[in-house]
């Protein structure tokens, strides 16, 4: 499996943007190491902007999420972007493995933009989850309120 996967990385891009729906999506390569990130932004007055990554516990994308901030650099500025990478242990990044000489163990698996861009829909899909979930909640709080002002 290893031979097949050895120059997957070659053919790929390492930058990929895109549109889904009202997200913004992007896949960048970190050149040092050779693995991929995936990234989804949301408009700055989104109710989920300015969100850490950590208080998003509960989002099942690949290793969790590992990054959340305004956009800048490759990322467009003007949105809050959500991220995760694809360097966590059973992960193959090529450039590290060429530094250290070796080839893609069979413990280890190469993430191609393919995994990533699947990932990347089910971080969208989640995120979809969540805002309807705190429109529900202030729905039901406010609703709750309304009820309380009555009595």
């Amino acid at each position: 499996m290893a031979t097949e996967q050895a120059n997957e990385w070659e053919q790929e891009p390492d930058e990929l943007d895109w549109q889904d729906g009202g997200y913004k999506c992007a896949i960048r390569r970190v050149r040092e190491i050779g693995h991929l990130c995936g990234y989804v932004g949301i408009p700055l007055d989104h109710e989920l902007a300015g969100i850490h990554y950590d208080a998003m516990l509960n989002v099942d994308v690949h290793g969790g999420l590992t990054y959340s901030r305004e956009g800048e650099g490759s990322l467009d500025s003007g949105y809050w972007w959500f991220g995760f990478d694809c360097a966590h242990h059973g992960d193959f990044s090529p450039e590290t493995a060429a530094l250290l000489g070796r080839d893609c163990r069979p413990d280890e698996t190469y993430r191609n933009v393919e995994f990533v861009k699947h990932e990347i829909k089910g971080l969208i899909f989640e995120l979809d989850i969540i805002v309807e979930f705190l429109a529900a909640w202030k729905e039901a709080r406010d609703g709750k309120r309304g009820q309380d002002d009555d009595s």
